[in-house]
């Protein structure tokens, strides 16, 4: 992270066209990019977990160790996730009710 400049790190949206898998292999947890759709987005080697709850999406927590969401919305409810692996390679939402 060293390598990348503060405003790349804090102020730019994720660009599904230019994002990269980290040299290191891992995968990279990431917000501040809403996805509108309340999902997560799952590119494989990167998760977008911000759902955009400041505009009245859902909240979203994710379990590093598990891959398990649990995400909350302003109306109280509440649902569980487990992220399936590459299913986001191809730039779709990620999930699996559990």
């Amino acid at each position: 992270m060293d390598r990348v400049g503060g405003t790349k790190l804090r102020w730019e949206f994720i660009d599904r066209a230019e994002v990269r898998p980290h040299f290191s292999g891992k995968t990279v947890v990431v917000g501040h990019t809403p996805q509108v759709s309340g999902e997560v987005l799952d590119l494989g080697f990167l998760l977008c977990i911000d759902t955009d709850c400041s505009r009245g999406g859902w909240l979203s927590a994710l379990d590093t160790t598990t891959g398990r969401v649990i995400q909350a919305n302003e109306g109280a409810e509440l649902r569980r996730r487990t992220i399936i692996g590459n299913a986001g390679a191809r730039g779709e939402p990620a999930g699996q009710d559990v």
